[in-house]
């Protein structure tokens, strides 16, 4: 839909830079418009260059649309002619993020899968699996009247709780 509404936009825009046209003679073997700074007559005629136009047309891009940007043209004249002030135009393009990396879930932190955009390399992080939680197992050690509990986690045995129980006898 952007596409149809951008080729109907330069169309216009092309048909009124024609209907607009200074009568300018064009030199069939130059393949680039010179830039004429602003008020400078162009050679050959009373014409007087005002660079307010702003037509999107690649002869006046500067720098195609990025991720995040739109693209960049020069402002021209109503004869052809390129200025120097410069203008944005349209929509940023969107990113196009492929899948880069996951991290698995743990006891107390949900996993992860990470994308990045193959373009700017932007990251966009999304929730993965759900944490795993706890799951104890115990050992018990009694020596006298005291138990030592040792809780050691299946998930992750870097999570150890230890309880002391002490019997207290009438």
């Amino acid at each position: 839909m952007k596409f149809k509404q951008l080729m109907i936009y330069m169309l216009l825009l092309t048909s009124i830079f024609a209907l607009s046209a200074c009568n300018k003679e064009e030199n069939p073997s130059e393949n680039e418009t010179p830039a004429v700074t602003e008020g400078e007559k162009t050679e050959g005629e009373n014409h007087v260059c005002s660079f307010d136009k702003e037509v999107a047309d690649k002869k006046y891009l500067v720098k195609e649309a990025t991720c995040g940007n739109p693209s960049i043209y020069v402002k021209s004249c109503s004869c052809g002619e390129k200025g120097t002030e410069k203008f944005e135009y349209g929509d940023p393009i969107d990113h196009d993020f492929v899948f880069s990396s996951a991290t698995k879930p743990t006891c107390t932190e949900n996993g992860q899968s990470i994308y990045k955009c193959s373009m700017c390399n932007t990251l966009k992080h999304e929730d993965g699996e759900e944490k795993t939680g706890h799951s104890y197992t115990a050992d018990y050690n009694w020596k006298n009247d005291t138990c030592v509990v040792i809780l050691t986690c299946k998930n992750d045995n870097s999570h150890v709780v230890k309880k002391i129980w002490k019997l207290l006898l009438n």
